[in-house]
């Protein structure tokens, strides 16, 4: 017997029972089914042996059997039997091809009925297609303006998802799209394309203008009683990860310090905040200018992380030195088509979608402890942070600073300084070249505006277990330095008051 051959037959009758399974009108001959269930043992058994014949080809005992097995199969009676069993397997086959060719019929006219279904809404809102399955794009109904538009259908590649309804909405393939009579396809999956002019890419406008941390720090903002801001946070993620508003006793503050920023987009943001006519400047007293050691060598806009810069542009409507017609075009027709199509604050719902899953990695990371191989790495990352000559870009964001302090004195605002913990691992292998023109830059400044500057960059303060890595505190090390400022601030609030 042929070894494929009794392979093919216990496939084929398995088959043929999760046909029966899956449709109970097809019904088996249950006259045979013992007959071939028995044979299916022995055919198993033949595989059984031929596998073990495999890894073991010198065993007297398996030759045994495969000599048992092969006089069975040359028996008449056997042979016979295996007849009438492919007699019938072919009459399962015709059976379940008579089944499966109704099946498909049946499928074609209900295809082609929800088609009808879905082009007889009758509607003088601008009828909507959204193609993709996911967590965005069954959110996305949340940011449409349903006093404009209306959802008709979803429509997918994914086969788990063809013909079933999310909300009450039907999903089609996206073969069937053509057939559908709408006014706008909301791209919202990833890698699938189609270009015409009904088309919103939704994905590309989150892939180039939305970054969860900087719309985390922009919501914080946006969504906070403006009259209530007492002060407000710039720096990068060493601030970001360091200063815990809620930690900050008597006084309400925004933390907008955001990974890779620098600070020309610190200054930036500030502005655009106070230009903002709900801001109560009395009540608005401090910021709190986060700086590192290498601050001034740093320009975003001429960094490896250059495309980060897009991200601020739905904000600050700025680019830096890496301004991109392109970038400013792209996003104006993204908000030209929104209008017509997306509710007022749709950025913001779009972040409290995605911001669930970044949530839990964040958490994660700040809640998270320095290891040995991060600390194995200093040298590596100090390498980096510090591999920088930009006497150009020095220049220009010491002018930056100096527009930045002049700004919040001219609004009656005190600035504080600060330079956030590193760890040993991190600060002994520092620059002396840039530690040093950072503070004689940062004396300047202190000469010329009395600044207060809180430098707590080699604190014998903090310990390893006060770091998520070499550089950056976790949640344990940000109560401890979040109270050493509230200190701090206390004290300025004192001596206002005299």
């Amino acid at each position: 017997m042929n070894i494929m051959l009794a392979e093919k037959i216990i496939k084929l009758y398995q088959g043929i029972i999760n046909v029966e399974k899956n449709l109970s009108h097809l019904t088996i001959n249950h006259e045979m089914d013992g007959e071939i269930t028995g044979l299916i043992k022995v055919l198993e058994k033949s595989l059984g042996v031929y596998q073990n014949q495999m890894s073991n080809f010198l065993s007297l005992n398996a030759n045994q059997e495969y000599n048992e097995i092969t006089k069975y199969f040359q028996n008449e009676k056997t042979i016979e039997k295996m007849q009438t069993i492919l007699k019938h397997v072919n009459v399962y086959i015709e059976h379940t091809n008579k089944v499966m060719r109704e099946l498909q019929i049946q499928t074609e006219i209900f295809k082609k009925e929800w088609i009808n279904a879905i082009n007889q809404i009758d509607t003088y809102k601008k009828k909507v297609v959204i193609l993709g399955i996911s967590e965005l794009t069954v959110n996305i109904k949340k940011i449409l303006n349903e006093d404009k538009v209306q959802l008709i259908a979803y429509c997918t590649t994914d086969e788990k998802y063809k013909w079933n309804r999310v909300n009450e909405i039907p999903i089609i393939d996206i073969e069937e799209l053509s057939k559908i009579e709408y006014d706008l396809l909301i791209i919202a999956e990833k890698n699938t394309y189609i270009e015409n002019n009904k088309t919103l890419n939704l994905i590309d406008y989150i892939d180039s203008y939305y970054d969860y941390e900087i719309s985390r720090a922009a919501e914080a903002y946006l969504h906070y009683d403006k009259e209530q801001i007492n002060g407000l946070i710039t720096g990068s993620s060493y601030a970001e990860t360091a200063i815990d508003v809620e930690q900050i006793k008597g006084l309400n503050f925004v933390n907008l310090a955001v990974s890779s920023q620098d600070l020309y987009y610190d200054y930036e943001i500030v502005r655009w905040i106070l230009s903002n006519k709900e801001i109560d400047i009395n009540n608005f007293k401090y910021v709190i200018i986060n700086l590192g050691y290498a601050s001034f060598q740093y320009d975003l806009s001429l960094s490896v992380n250059k495309h980060r810069t897009s991200f601020y542009y739905p904000y600050i409507k700025k680019l830096h030195h890496n301004f991109k017609t392109d970038t400013v075009n792209k996003y104006d027709e993204y908000e030209y088509m929104s209008e017509k199509v997306f509710i007022k604050n749709f950025h913001s719902v779009i972040h409290k979608i995605l911001q669930q899953n970044n949530d839990k990695m964040w958490e994660k990371l700040i809640n998270g402890e320095m290891k040995e191989p991060q600390i194995q790495a200093a040298g590596k990352m100090v390498g980096k942070d510090c591999n920088k000559y930009y006497p150009l870009t020095v220049n220009e964001n010491v002018d930056i600073l100096t527009e930045y302090i002049e700004l919040l004195l001219s609004k009656r605002i005190i600035p504080l300084i600060t330079i956030c913990p590193t760890s040993k691992y991190y600060s002994e292998k520092f620059s002396n070249r840039i530690k040093t023109e950072f503070k004689e830059i940062i004396e300047g400044f202190i000469r010329k505006y009395k600044l207060k500057v809180l430098d707590y960059f080699d604190s014998s303060f903090f310990y390893d277990s006060d770091f998520y890595d070499v550089s950056h505190l976790n949640r344990k090390g940000s109560i401890k330095f979040t109270k050493l400022i509230s200190e701090e601030l206390k004290r300025l609030e004192s001596g206002n008051k005299h």
